[in-house]
């Protein structure tokens, strides 16, 4: 069965002092997600990004580093998969033990909702 994939991105910043930053995005209902995230510097302190619907812990909050889309395999193999089908909103969270202090960090997060694609 051929997949289709829906994408959807979520920006945020983590302003200059501060330690945490969250947004919501609801995602659809998919087969499985994946994502990736891109930043705007390298921080020089180590800033942990996880997921959370209704409170509850969808990805462990992990170093960006570990997000970041690698070159392997085929395109989809090197975006992060998360144990979550979608169907609902969810937050998005950043946070650093220390506040930023050289420049703000932005970081856009991509989603893909793989879904079936019925047209076919």
């Amino acid at each position: 069965m051929l997949e289709k994939i829906e994408w959807k991105s979520l920006r945020m910043k983590l302003a200059i002092g501060a330690k945490v930053a969250e947004k919501e995005i609801t995602l659809e209902k998919g087969k499985r997600i994946v994502t990736a995230v891109v930043t705007n510097v390298v921080p020089v302190q180590l800033v942990n990004l996880g997921l959370y619907e209704n409170g509850n812990e969808i990805s462990a909050p992990m170093n960006l580093e570990f997000w970041k889309r690698s070159n392997s395999g085929l395109y989809l193999d090197g975006f992060k998969p998360i144990e979550f089908k979608g169907g609902s909103q969810i937050s998005v969270r950043i946070a650093s033990t220390v506040a930023i202090t050289d420049t703000d960090l932005e970081i856009e997060i991509v989603f893909g909702i793989i879904k079936e694609d019925t047209t076919c």
